[in-house]
């Protein structure tokens, strides 16, 4: 109706004044979209409690770790209150109208929830246990999937859900428990479209070194990103010396980086030039209709 009786007052109006309208209008429509995408990319803070305090270990959002290192920092560097490791899980088969759909997880360790803080609308969170190949059998899922392929079941937990097979992903694969159903927004990593986890377990076929784990911590309230590096520092050293690992010229432990940063780094800059060129849009725009006013 506003757009309506806009229009009617827009092709009522003389020439100028109707093309002030015009302007005035184009230039706050440009920034009102301008603003609304930035405020949803940098502006907001992560949907996570403390989210200031949560950290990436390697400031790079692909850098990965060895099992040996992240083993090392759970167990000594006392900076953090919480520290998880994460990689890409298999697709998951779920029933759908078409047939089937094949749904993207996350493996993760039990202490990624402990490192988001959260907690399950429904059920539990699987737990240090289940990572192991004779527990690993269970599932976590997310709020969309639970509402659009299980119509919202109060009593979805203890149903299963069916992996896809990873060497082979239209042959079956063994069925996963559901424990647990997170609540309504949450995701990790910050991809709607993952909406399954699942227990993060040793690689065996994994050499010592070899990297594929991101990993995630959470800073204790009083500790600052530079007392944690240097806790990495040390353990990380003394990590590759133990073990002997091949490091090349020049290589030095992974740089933390505030997990906000890993996210928006790359697009913050000039996404706040366009936000600063919509506005410079919209000053202009008033100032000619000023002037078109005054004439």
């Amino acid at each position: 109706m506003i757009i309506r009786d806009a229009w009617r007052a827009l092709r009522s109006a003389p020439g100028s004044t109707a093309f002030s309208l015009l302007i005035l209008s184009s230039a706050i429509a440009a920034a009102t979209v301008t603003f609304s995408v930035v405020d949803a990319v940098i502006l907001r803070s992560l949907p996570y409690e403390d989210s200031d305090q949560l950290v990436m270990v390697g400031a790079d959002p692909s850098s990965v770790q060895s099992e040996v290192s992240f083993t090392a920092w759970r167990d000594q560097a006392d900076a953090f209150s919480a520290v998880a490791a994460t990689s890409v899980g298999p697709m998951a088969h779920v029933p759908s109208d078409s047939g089937v759909e094949y749904v993207r997880a996350w493996r993760t360790t039990a202490s990624l929830f402990d490192v988001l803080r959260v907690t399950p609308l429904k059920g539990r969170v699987f737990t240090a246990v289940n990572e192991t190949e004779a527990h690993a059998a269970v599932a976590v899922i997310g709020c969309d999937l639970w509402q659009r392929h299980f119509g919202g079941d109060p009593n979805v937990v203890g149903r299963s859900i069916r992996l896809a097979n990873v060497r082979d992903i239209k042959e079956p694969a063994a069925l996963v428990e559901i424990v647990g159903v997170m609540p309504k927004g949450f995701t990790y990593p910050m991809d709607a479209s993952y909406q399954l986890w699942l227990p993060q377990i040793p690689e065996t076929r994994m050499s010592a070194g070899s990297g594929y784990l991101r990993v995630i911590g959470r800073l204790r309230g009083n500790v600052t990103m530079q007392q944690a590096q240097a806790q990495i520092d040390v353990i990380t050293t003394a990590v590759a010396a133990a073990n002997s690992f091949r490091l090349p010229d020049g290589w030095r432990p992974p740089m933390l980086a505030s997990f906000y940063d890993t996210l928006v780094g790359d697009v913050k800059g000039w996404m706040l030039l366009v936000l600063l060129a919509a506005g410079l849009v919209m000053l202009v725009a008033c100032a000619n209709i000023a002037n078109l006013m005054l004439a």
